[in-house]
């Protein structure tokens, strides 16, 4: 589902869609008149009941059952303008491009239906759908981004990118041959090397143990116990010290991971709507302390303080003491 996908500020957005559409048309003809209000309203509801998409969205927003936002009726021009852009940006980032075409156009298709059913006016005279209405509906289509040049722009902009990661996958793939191949030839040289190297050692071995005599033998074999014994001997002091260094870094890094930990005191990510002095009032009770939360997490924000982007994950330092 891709409901979902969507916080709940969100959902309550873009579920409200089909709502924003007849406010829409109701406002471009100036049209209030009671019978024309439900004649749409009920072609709306008719509409949403018949409409079938194998869009995840519009099956979601055609499912709901929730009431509408009262106040959508009495929205403004400039409201309902808002209310598309950011139902085209909700759906698009957090659904894809697809996704906001498939929306797009079941939107319009609504407030095709809708227009047409209070056409013909309160008297029964009238187009069935007006030059107004007629321009709203572009007008929706290009705040939500689903004309056709809106479409033709992103289809070729998805094609460039797959074209660039099927590039991409050819140049890496190009490469790992390349490396593989130098790879097997350096692994060839060097068993070549190490054969001759085998064969030059045991050579020598050989001419070295017929010259050897018994005496040079013995002292050899007691030079070589006592080298092992002083290895096993340095070996064990030097696993001692390593063991014990190993300890004492586990205990810096465990009291360095229970001071890291106390300095906050929540993980905040960031939803549509947060600003630093917002997530100071939830945390501390008071917006004074958003500069507190912003220097803890600078790594995270940049240098405005002001741009705070939906779902950054920031870190809620605890307030120092008095």
């Amino acid at each position: 589902m891709s409901k979902s996908k969507l916080n709940a500020t969100q959902w309550e957005i873009v579920r409200d869609a089909p709502y924003w559409v007849l406010a829409a048309m109701a406002v471009a003809d100036g049209r209030q008149a009671l019978i024309v209000n439900r004649k749409e309203s009920k072609a709306l509801d008719k509409a949403l009941e018949s409409y079938k998409s194998s869009s995840p969205m519009v099956r979601d927003v055609v499912a709901n059952d929730t009431d509408a936002d009262k106040a959508i009726k009495k929205a403004d021009m400039p409201a309902i303008e808002f209310a598309f852009s950011r139902i085209s940006q909700i759906v698009e980032s957090q659904c894809g491009s697809d996704e906001l075409d498939a929306f797009g156009d079941f939107l319009l298709d609504i407030g095709k239906q809708v227009s047409a059913a209070g056409g013909e006016g309160v008297m029964g005279i009238g187009e069935n759908t007006s030059k107004a209405e007629t321009a709203a509906l572009e007008k929706i289509a290009k705040l939500l981004r689903v004309t056709d040049a809106d479409k033709r722009a992103r289809r070729q902009a998805k094609a460039q990118a797959e074209r660039r990661e099927r590039a991409a996958e050819a140049a890496a793939a190009k490469k790992a041959r390349e490396e593989a191949a130098a790879k097997a030839k350096q692994e060839r040289e060097a068993a070549a090397k190490a054969r001759a190297e085998k064969a030059r050692m045991e050579r020598e071995k050989r001419e070295a143990v017929a010259r050897a005599k018994k005496e040079r033998a013995e002292k050899a074999a007691a030079a070589k116990k006592a080298t092992e014994e002083r290895i096993a001997q340095a070996k064990a002091r030097a696993e001692r010290m390593e063991a014990k260094r190993k300890e004492m870094e586990a205990a810096k890094a465990a009291a360095q991971a229970a001071a890291e930990t106390s300095k906050f005191i929540a993980e905040h990510t960031v939803v549509s709507g947060d600003n630093l002095s917002f997530i100071s009032k939830k945390y501390y009770g008071s917006t004074a302390h958003w500069k507190l939360i912003y220097e803890a997490n600078k790594e995270v924000i940049g240098d405005n303080p002001n741009l705070i982007r939906v779902g950054q994950v920031f870190q809620i330092p605890r307030l120092p003491e008095k």
